[in-house]
């Protein structure tokens, strides 16, 4: 199967990147073309990714960033903006719990970070 999707020129950001989905969907996206901005916890499992992105070609940054911390998020996207130039594409993929619904009627400061990591989102648009 050949990639038609052409993303040349554009950024993208992919939450949870380190892993699983996350991974898939930042060599997905390195694949198209796209400049990927890799987020996560884990420097080790960043540090893979970005490598596998490497050897294909593309173009990454591994930035560790915890999600459920909203200054965190902040300037993770601002680093990633600063290294990449202006994001295009988000793929918020982080498992967090938090308030339901919309990201863009969530509060995250309703967020407990004590319960963040068993799944659901936190915006990564609070970092506007």
């Amino acid at each position: 199967m050949t990639d038609s999707i052409d993303l040349s020129g554009l950024v993208a950001l992919v939450t949870g990147s380190s892993k699983g989905l996350g991974r898939e969907f930042a060599l997905a996206l390195a694949r198209a073309g796209a400049a990927v901005a890799l987020v996560a916890r884990s420097a080790a499992g960043l540090q893979e990714t970005a490598a596998s992105v490497d050897a294909s070609g593309g173009r990454a940054v591994a930035l560790t960033c915890d999600v459920v911390d909203q200054n965190s998020v902040k300037a993770t996207v601002e680093e990633a903006a600063r290294l990449l130039g202006p994001i295009d594409i988000v793929i918020n993929n982080a498992g967090v719990v938090g308030p339901s619904g919309p990201d863009w009627e969530l509060d995250p400061a309703g967020t407990d970070p004590a319960d963040a990591w068993r799944g659901g989102s936190v915006p990564a648009t609070a970092a506007d």
